[in-house]
């Protein structure tokens, strides 16, 4: 195992742990790491992973200094991959990396115009060319273009988005047409940590486990040991905001075997499978959105 795997390993293993001895070890780690190239794909997917849900959960205002900054310098880590490992990296939502994604029209062209030089059209992934020749056509016309204006069309065509660099916001049909309104990453964060510290006294660890094995019991999970580890951690750490939901139990079994795809799906390593199977999870998104506005 190379110097740099057991660094990423060392401080994936520490990152949802805040005990007083731990906040310093990450810091450490993370200073070993700036130093050392990791060449392996996996190894850095890991690596990112990690300190994306420390910049969401840190332990402190310096850790996500450092975290950001990690972060700020995570594009150089992914060239240094070259051109052989790099495509590993697709649909993984790694900054400096590729991300496919069936955006709808106004998204497709609002991600065009923020980033011109970074979006494109997934030509190979394109086979139905009558139905872009009748788009086409309707856009030659001014009377017909409005049908495709920004609360239009809900039909779309593969179109590869910006690389990870920024937040982005998909308008799904029925939603608020302003991405400012629509609910936030951090914002679910926000209402995890207040769940945290209301139920569990801030203590992280114990609001994990509870968590897990609560929803567990309502998704009707068993057996997670034969899941990939990916699969798991992504289960653990979406549990806390399952359990988030007051009426989980009540949801129908079709609702809950949703989620349950949802939060495996995180782990798969492709952003595309999670996004669809989240977008597509309408109660959850209800009732996250009223948990926020509560």
């Amino acid at each position: 195992m190379t110097r740099g795997r057991r660094l990423v390993e060392a401080f994936a293993a520490a990152a949802s742990r805040y005990a007083p001895e731990d906040e310093p070890r990450k810091r450490a780690l993370l200073a070993d790491l700036e130093g050392v190239a990791v060449r392996d794909a996996g190894t850095l997917l890991r690596l990112h992973e990690a300190l994306c849900f420390l910049q969401a959960y840190p332990d402190n205002a310096k850790m996500l200094e450092h975290v950001d900054r990690a972060l700020e310098r995570f594009g150089a880590r992914v060239h240094r991959l070259g051109t052989a490992a790099r495509p590993r990296l697709h649909d993984s939502g790694v900054t400096h990396t590729i991300l496919d994604y069936p955006f709808g029209f106004p998204m497709a062209r609002w991600l065009a115009a923020r980033f011109p030089r970074e979006s494109d059209v997934a030509w190979p992934a394109f086979a139905d060319a009558d139905r872009l020749d009748e788009t086409l056509s309707l856009l030659a016309t001014a009377a017909e273009g409005d049908a495709f204006s920004e609360g239009g069309s809900a039909g779309g065509s593969g179109f590869a988005s910006p690389r990870a660099a920024a937040e982005v916001f998909l308008m799904l049909p029925g939603s608020s047409p302003a991405p400012d309104r629509r609910l936030r990453a951090t914002g679910v964060s926000a209402l995890v940590a207040r769940y945290v510290a209301r139920e569990f006294s801030g203590d992280r660890a114990r609001a994990t486990r509870d968590s897990v094995d609560r929803v567990a019991r309502m998704l009707g999970v068993r057996r997670r040991a034969a899941w990939p580890s990916a699969e798991r951690r992504a289960f653990e750490r979406l549990s806390l905001v399952a359990a988030l939901v007051p009426d989980l139990s009540a949801w129908s079994l079709a609702e809950r075997r949703a989620l349950l795809s949802v939060m495996r799906a995180k782990g798969s390593g492709s952003e595309m499978a999670y996004a669809r199977r989240l977008d597509g999870h309408r109660r959850l998104r209800r009732s996250l959105e009223a948990l926020a506005r509560a």
